[in-house]
């Protein structure tokens, strides 16, 4: 219920609980804002230390990638196996968004499961 107060020739209005609802939705909004810039620095969309990522380890197959791409963006794929042969790394590139699993495997060694998330 809005109250009017009156000082000296001064009419004010005030609602104490809008003010309560309104700094509760300021706080929680300042909190979403502060979460999605230090995600985002972090590498959540684009380059940072949530990004890379490794499967695998340096005796048998493993491989280097990033986590988050880009619809119809390049990525780089590190295939490392246990033999060593003249293969380049390999370049991916996804042409729809969404969630991206997939397995790679060596003769000899356990399969390695990967999933990458493709942003828009």
């Amino acid at each position: 219920m809005v109250e009017i107060k009156r000082t000296d020739d001064l009419e004010t209005s005030e609602d104490l609980a809008f003010e309560r609802t309104s700094m509760r939705v300021r706080r929680v909004g300042r909190a979403l804002l502060f979460l999605f810039v230090l995600l985002a620095a972090l590498g959540l969309f684009g380059d940072g230390p949530l990004s890379h990522a490794r499967a695998g380890d340096a005796s048998g197959l493993f491989v280097r990638y990033e986590r988050f791409l880009r619809v119809d963006g390049t990525t780089r794929f590190e295939i490392h196996p246990r033999v060593q042969s003249s293969a380049a790394p390999r370049r991916l590139r996804p042409v729809r968004p969404g969630l991206l699993r997939f397995s790679l495997a060596e003769e000899g060694s356990p399969a390695l499961d990967l999933s990458l998330f493709v942003y828009p």
